[in-house]
């Protein structure tokens, strides 16, 4: 039996619709050079190299992300880090919903949200009140949402906070708002003392000057302490390696501990040998441990 395949009719002319279109264009001369103007345009648009690239590009991508999908997410990190770091310093409005709920400038993927934090706070309130037990105040330093004024307050100490972020203090957490502030660094100020002054995961999102000069100014406010968290890296290896596991953009100024020892010392903080073991003890507890941190404790000079 006979196959008969259909004819292949889309290459070949019509010769009367051209015809047609050749009479049109003589006919509307104007007309014609106005729509041969804007289809030059879109043909360039459409398939100049930095299109066709861009096209060759996300077509790559679409094909790694199936067969090397780890290769994919380190490039699709890469390329949105890029897109989404923030100038230096470091503005207010950079802190919003794709840093705080969608973990797209930070390490936070399934939000920054109570229900997924409550029981670190907690934990992190009940060690804080074990280890300086003679507070009664504290300031949170970049409280964003107000958990641990919050867990704070509920441990019946008294506790404020301030955040650079307009957007963390508009969403944070009704029992903790009437004790938080949108403020800066560069310009907060208090007419008043705090047992201890809390800094977790703050210093390294400053640049050099900025933390010098809040905590020259910060001494002043403080009655018996500051207690700091700040990563510290002792080699070029661990920087290596922190760079692959951290997502957050925020984290600009990554230094080793003898260079934040020294920042403090700069500003006009000290640090004897009573504070020195009060540091190591919070830095053994179990939870620096199980979270990373890396303690500072110092007293104002």
């Amino acid at each position: 039996m006979r196959i008969i395949t259909p004819r292949m009719r889309w290459a070949e002319p019509d010769l009367t619709h051209a015809v047609e279109l050749m009479r049109w264009v003589y006919a509307n001369r104007e007309s014609a050079r106005e729509q041969a103007a804007e289809a030059a345009q879109s043909i360039q648009r459409s398939y100049s190299p930095e299109a066709v690239g861009a096209l060759a590009r996300e077509r790559l991508l679409k094909l790694l992300q199936h067969t090397q999908p780890r290769k994919w997410e380190r490039l699709e990190r890469s390329a949105r880090a890029q897109r989404l770091r923030p100038a230096i310093p470091i503005p207010a409005k950079w802190y919003d919903e794709d840093y705080f709920e969608n973990g797209l400038k930070s390490n936070w993927d399934r939000g920054y949200t109570w229900p997924l934090f409550a029981n670190l706070f907690q934990e992190t309130s009940a060690f804080l009140s074990s280890m300086f037990s003679e507070a009664t105040s504290y300031l949170d330093i970049g409280c964003a949402k107000g958990f641990l004024v919050r867990t704070l307050r509920e441990s019946d100490k008294e506790c404020w906070g301030f955040d650079h972020s307009q957007w963390a203090i508009e969403h944070a957490e009704a029992c903790a708002a009437p004790f938080i502030t949108q403020a800066s660094v560069d310009d907060i100020s208090y007419d008043r003392q705090f047992d201890v002054l809390l800094a977790l995961s703050v210093f390294e999102s400053l640049t050099e000057a900025q933390a010098l000069s809040f905590l020259c100014r910060a001494r002043a406010w403080t009655r018996q302490a500051i207690f700091a968290t700040i990563p510290s890296l002792q080699s070029e290896k661990e920087a290596v390696f922190y760079k692959q596991d951290d997502r957050d953009l925020s984290h600009i100024t990554i230094k080793c501990p003898q260079w934040w020892h020294e920042l403090f010392l700069r500003a006009g903080w000290r640090q004897d040998s009573l504070h020195r073991v009060v540091e190591r003890i919070c830095q053994a507890h179990h939870l620096p441990t199980k979270m990373g941190w890396k303690v500072y404790i110092y007293v104002p000079a």
